[in-house]
């Protein structure tokens, strides 16, 4: 009797094992089946499936983007270079879950885009990836279900970030895909974001006057602090012009909002001057010094800018209070079981234990030359 319980139990692991498996849908199956992203599953079936023919054995995420966003991003005549950098700005190399993230606390993960031509995060020889920014809004109650924010490259006046059409999609092992309603915008330059943005028409023609843009547009890892008009003095005196931009300007260090809590004291590019960074979290007030941080988390394609409502520079420079240096990024999930709005239960394991996507140089070339040959044909193949 006992030898056929034992037999009986390990029949049923097996059989539960393989129902498991079978369970499991590939990406190209589950994306066939919803409506309204023929374009996006072609891409992805004609790309990333062919270089990674194993893809559902790993955990990332997959935004993915309506054929209404594609067709009207393909108006725009995007170059196959541009396509491609697109296209990678939407995976993640780990599984992200709505309910995983925090109430209006924006966390930024990695993402698959890398290259001097879009991405100028770091002066090291390992290539640093972009990132996306996600934050949560909601209450999780059925009449105030959770929502996933997203912040991409979107920077300009009057347009809007990537929304979510359906969220938290199951594919593969450990995959998961969000549909949005917008192609992602990649990261633009420093002299770009400041050029386009009326709100620092002071800040960017003192910039201009410094001499110090083309610099710092190419510098890698900033973060700027940038003074909305109404709170830049327009008077500044030529010899002063230097020392207020290097004096809102953190060189080799990229600090999102997110890092403020940990970063007590910065060093900024003047010499020997500090000012400190705050986070109010009962108002959600930021502040860097004495000013208010009124447009948070710009990115850039080699950093972030953040605005502010008046000039940092406006003391003797300060002795350091404390860490001048921000901790390194983390984008990882802790261990942590969450349950979504259908009441199903998902476990999200410790990000370590998950096989995470990457792309090697080898496959970046192959993938280029696969967009490359898709672009020609791509406007019309839906229209």
């Amino acid at each position: 009797m006992k030898g056929f319980l034992k037999g009986t139990k390990l029949l049923a692991l097996s059989l539960a094992l393989h129902l498991q498996r079978a369970n499991t849908q590939g990406i190209i199956d589950v994306l066939s089946k919803q409506d309204g992203i023929k374009l996006s599953t072609y891409l992805i079936n004609q790309t990333i499936t062919k270089v990674v023919p194993n893809i559902d054995d790993f955990g990332y995420t997959l935004f993915v983007p309506t054929d209404e966003a594609y067709k009207n991003y393909l108006l725009l005549q995007p170059s196959s270079e541009d396509l491609f950098a697109s296209f990678l700005y939407q995976i993640l190399g780990e599984p992200v879950f709505t309910n995983q993230l925090e109430d209006e606390e924006t966390v930024f993960i990695d993402s698959m885009l890398v290259g001097q031509d879009y991405v100028n995060l770091n002066s090291t020889n390992k290539q640093q990836p972009q990132v996306v920014g996600l934050f949560r809004t909601g209450t999780g109650t059925p009449s105030d279900e959770f929502n996933m924010n997203i912040i991409d490259g979107t920077f300009q006046q009057k347009t809007t970030f990537p929304s979510i059409v359906k969220a938290n999609i199951n594919v593969g092992k450990h995959g998961v895909v969000h549909i949005v309603d917008k192609v992602f915008e990649v990261p633009k330059s420093l002299k770009t974001v400041l050029g386009s943005l009326i709100t620092f028409t002071r800040y960017n023609g003192m910039f201009n006057r410094s001499g110090l843009l083309d610099v710092y547009d190419n510098k890698p890892g900033i973060t700027v602090f940038a003074t909305e008009n109404e709170g830049q003095n327009w008077s500044i005196p030529p010899q002063a012009v230097e020392a207020n931009i290097k004096s809102s300007v953190v060189s080799q260090n990229v600090i999102y909002t997110r890092l403020f809590d940990k970063t007590s004291s910065v060093s900024s590019d003047l010499d020997k001057y500090y000012f400190s960074l705050s986070h109010n979290k009962t108002s959600h007030e930021y502040r860097a010094g004495n000013a208010l941080v009124t447009i948070p988390n710009i990115l850039l394609k080699n950093g972030v800018l953040h605005g502010i409502d008046s000039t940092i520079y406006d003391k003797p420079p300060q002795t350091p209070t404390g860490s001048t240096k921000a901790p390194a990024r983390r984008s990882r999930f802790s261990r942590r079981a969450v349950t979504e709005k259908q009441n199903r239960e998902i476990y999200v394991r410790d990000s370590s234990a998950i096989p995470k996507l990457t792309f090697e140089e080898p496959l970046y070339v192959t993938l280029t030359k696969i967009l490359e040959d898709l672009t020609p044909e791509l406007s019309n193949k839906f229209s």
